[in-house]
């Protein structure tokens, strides 16, 4: 069943980021997928993803699909990091490549990042001053 359908910014050149809180989601294993729809009606459908909820204290960060394109999502419920808190992307020498704040609420979220990013290994964690997810090993094809 469809839990969340948003809008697109039709034709504009700047990044954008959507995200969505699955506030209902159960104690265990959850599973989604996106399906993006562009204006002309062709549709992106991407793989099932499993996000476990074990309680509600645990963490959870990952990347799908890894490896990709540039165009990333990052899922993540983590109790410690919430409000404002940066997305960094940085390559194998330590070079910042992307620093983006996005807004975490309580619960599941997932941020789209789709960037120009070469090909190569990155690494990806969230980080809101107090509290930083792992980082993950991403490659770029």
């Amino acid at each position: 069943s469809i839990i969340n359908s948003q809008n697109a910014a039709f034709n504009s050149t700047e990044l954008i980021s959507y995200q969505y809180v699955h506030l209902n989601s159960h104690l265990g294993d959850n599973y989604y997928r996106l399906i993006q729809v562009d204006i002309d009606g062709s549709s992106t459908i991407y793989n099932i993803i499993n996000v476990n909820c074990k309680s509600n204290n645990s963490s959870y960060f990952n990347i799908y699909p890894n490896p990709s394109n540039g165009n990333v999502h990052l899922i993540l419920n983590d109790q410690r990091i919430s409000g404002d808190a940066l997305v960094r992307i940085l390559d194998t020498k330590g070079n910042l490549i992307l620093n983006k704040t996005i807004n975490v609420k309580d619960g599941i979220n997932m941020y789209i990042v789709d960037e120009e990013i070469s090909s190569g290994i990155y690494y990806i964690n969230i980080n809101n001053g107090n509290h930083s997810t792992t980082i993950v090993k991403h490659i770029v094809l």
